[in-house]
């Protein structure tokens, strides 16, 4: 059935929602966005549309004796009439979706043209995702990927299952970077998104700095890549730059700027070989700086003093 009631659709979208939201680990006020464009997932207003379209298509293929094709030309005429009716259910439905899409005459329709139809929804939702993608800055890392791809090139991919879903076998390590992809860390773990879509105000500016160092913006780059005020991620950053470099070129000097600090943590993500023990890295990052946060005090420094307390006893 179409949807034309816009509250009963609501509780379907809300449905999948919490479904792709519990399935990926994210919060409950997750951007929504990359709940479709990270799993391959249509949204469920389009997808609807999508199969009510391909019922109409096997419609049009019946005998014009058999009583679904009976139904269907009684349709056409009450949606000539402009009475309401499954057809216009159709149209309205089709009116809500992303792009200017109409449901030609059936007189002149046929199952080509439905598949066309079908194919120029799907393509305007995924366009439509791709647009939010690129206007928040929350989702900086996922702006301008390739998709990696076991065999060959990497390539652009609007919306399908990643790579990070089905290569990272530990499931902490995933949800984490999961996360960090699709925004949920910002403003709480990290004050900064990775890259602003406009300049910040010297206020905006102050409250983004490093609770660490208290000298640049507060952004997963810094944190993973740049900051030298904690020990021991300094540590895990050293080791995991060693083992990368076995596997693709990285700068010597260890303090890379915040653009390209981005850069390669983009390519550290999105390379197939590389996922698994950066997925790694970034988890026990990340672990460390929220202990740093809740605790004041670097991890490597908390098990120094309990081992002090232990010699003394």
């Amino acid at each position: 059935m179409p949807d034309s009631d816009p509250g009963l659709l609501q509780i379907l979208e809300d449905v999948q929602l919490r479904f792709l939201r519990r399935m990926l680990g994210l919060s409950t006020n997750s951007v929504i966005t990359p709940l479709y464009t990270e799993t391959g997932i249509m949204p469920i207003r389009t997808r609807r549309v999508s199969l009510t379209l391909r019922y109409l298509k096997y419609l049009i293929g019946l005998p014009s004796t058999h009583y679904a094709s009976l139904a269907l030309a009684e349709n056409v005429n009450l949606r000539n009439s402009l009475c309401p009716c499954w057809l216009t259910d159709l149209d309205y439905a089709i009116n809500q979706l992303p792009g200017n899409h109409r449901l030609p005459n059936l007189r002149g329709l046929n199952g080509a043209l439905i598949d066309k139809l079908i194919k120029a929804i799907e393509f305007s939702t995924k366009t439509n995702l791709q647009s939010h993608i690129d206007t928040w800055s929350k989702l900086s890392l996922l702006r301008h990927r390739l998709e990696p791809k076991e065999e060959g090139p990497a390539k652009p991919q609007m919306i399908g299952l990643r790579h990070y879903l089905t290569q990272i076998p530990n499931h902490s390590h995933r949800r984490t970077i999961t996360k960090l992809l699709c925004g949920d860390f910002t403003p709480h773990v990290f004050h900064a998104s990775p890259s602003p879509l406009r300049q910040l105000t010297a206020t905006e500016h102050l409250n983004r700095l490093c609770r660490a160092c208290d000298r640049h913006p507060e952004t997963p780059q810094h944190i993973l890549l740049q900051c030298p005020s904690l020990p021991s991620i300094c540590s895990l950053r050293a080791d995991f730059i060693a083992h990368t470099r076995q596997l693709q070129p990285v700068p010597s000097d260890a303090f890379f700027s915040d653009p390209i600090a981005l850069h390669y943590l983009k390519s550290f993500i999105f390379d197939w070989s590389l996922i698994t023990p950066c997925a790694r890295f970034i988890h026990n990052v990340i672990d460390r700086w929220q202990s740093f946060l809740e605790m004041g005090i670097d991890s490597e420094q908390v098990g120094e003093s309990e081992s002090e307390d232990s010699d003394l006893e």
